[in-house]
């Protein structure tokens, strides 16, 4: 279940768990909660390349997470090392390097240019890094995630 973008700006998505509405789903994220308590939203999105461990309890959750009642999804982050580590990432889709599907895609039907595959734009990219400021006390770790406009189709 989704909603209008100026009342959900992260993109989240609001999940019915166990027969529970999506109110009783409880986002924390780095042990804080994370869920956004009129419109049942996850308020912060952490990229893939951000999270280190994820963790979904549907039920038999301890008493500490008394607010949910369906589900708890509890998320840590990573931070930075007395090493630097980075990684970089890209996921193209486009209709160029996509396959014609033989059973659902036999013949020609979009437009009069015959093409059999629709136009199809999916770029999502980024990048993270984090290393040491000062070896053994302070770190740092920062990541990006894009998808320009023209991706969301």
């Amino acid at each position: 279940m989704n909603s209008t973008e100026s009342e959900n700006p992260m993109g989240s998505y609001r999940l019915e768990v166990n027969g529970h509405m999506y109110s009783g789903v409880s986002h924390l994220l780095d042990g804080t909660d994370n869920h956004d308590s009129m419109l049942a939203y996850q308020v912060i999105n952490p990229t893939l390349e951000s999270v280190t461990e994820a963790k979904v309890t549907t039920s038999a959750f301890d008493a500490e997470f008394s607010n949910a009642g369906a589900m708890v999804v509890s998320s840590q982050t990573k931070s930075g090392t007395n090493q630097i580590h980075g990684s970089a990432f890209e996921f193209l889709r486009n209709d160029h390097l996509q396959a014609r599907d033989p059973f659902a895609q036999a013949q020609p039907i979009y437009g009069a240019n015959g093409r059999a595959i629709p136009v199809t734009i999916w770029n999502q990219f980024g990048a993270s890094i984090g290393g040491p400021i000062k070896k053994n006390k302070l770190f740092y770790f920062g990541d990006y995630q894009g998808t320009p406009p023209y991706g969301r189709q």
